[in-house]
């Protein structure tokens, strides 16, 4: 019968600091407890941009897989953009200092409030979902956010009429 192997945790996987710190840290904040490293985040931002040649290369970093400010900060200083799924995760973006153009917007089923808020946030790249989220974004921008913020949209050719 062979044997099942156990992994000793403290011998297969290490803090980088020593464990009477992190016992410390466990007894100050609780568990679970995630702890980064900035250092090594920044080096593999580094080497996943450098990967890519093309110039006109655009890097999002995806926030609903973690939406810890001081992650988001450390993307947003290595000049990554944020893609968002929730307002909540535009919010955190925001937080972190991302600004609205830097932000795409996928998300599925906002109503009405919602939308308002992303909008008035200045989120202008949205992936939506439906036809039905088509319009409500349309009828929300042209009843609620244009006329309270026009937008500067230089790259549109002036049209005589609000688009439909």
């Amino acid at each position: 019968m062979e044997s099942k192997k156990f992994y000793n945790f403290q011998t297969s996987l290490s803090p980088p600091f020593p464990w009477e710190q992190a016992q410390e840290l466990l007894n100050n904040y609780g568990s679970p407890l995630y702890v980064y490293d900035g250092d090594r985040l920044r080096q593999t931002i580094e080497c996943i941009t450098g990967a890519v040649s093309y110039p006109r290369t655009q890097f999002r970093f995806a926030s609903v897989t973690n939406g810890n400010i001081a992650l988001l900060k450390i993307f947003r200083s290595a000049g990554w953009g944020l893609h968002a799924n929730t307002p909540g995760d535009i919010f955190l973006g925001l937080q972190a200092g991302f600004n609205p153009n830097e932000i795409v917007y996928s998300g599925s089923n906002l109503n009405r409030a919602e939308m308002i808020q992303v909008l008035d946030w200045g989120v202008t790249t949205l992936n939506l979902d439906s036809l039905d989220q088509l319009r409500l974004c349309c009828e929300v921008f042209i009843n609620e956010v244009s006329k309270n913020n026009p937008p500067h949209l230089p790259h549109l050719p002036h049209l005589p009429h609000p688009p439909i």
